[in-house]
């Protein structure tokens, strides 16, 4: 199989996650949304693609205020990703995005 097939398919699938709570938040499907989006940030975090993580995790953000999930929107301790302010803060400063 052709090794370029491969190396597309992981933007690909980022993208499709995206798509797919997008639409399913227009629907007003918002706890249905919410999953689609946490992969595909985990995916943006796998392939280092910080504007999209920054965005995701800034989506997820406003969906969990949506749906009254204040500790979640905000960023638990506990939060595998970064929260949205340190996100986009870090990302519109030109830094690199780090997860610890």
């Amino acid at each position: 199989m052709d090794r370029r097939l491969f190396s597309t398919i992981e933007p690909a699938q980022s993208f499709l996650l995206n798509a797919a709570a997008f639409r399913l938040r227009a629907l007003g499907r918002l706890t249905e949304a919410l999953e689609p989006i946490r992969a595909a940030v985990e995916k943006g975090i796998k392939q280092k693609d910080w504007r999209n993580v920054a965005q995701g995790v800034i989506n997820l953000s406003e969906m969990e205020l949506m749906l009254g999930e204040m500790a979640r929107a905000l960023g638990t301790p506990r939060s595998p990703w970064p929260t949205p302010t340190s996100a986009v803060i870090t990302y519109a400063r030109g830094e690199s995005l780090h997860i610890c």
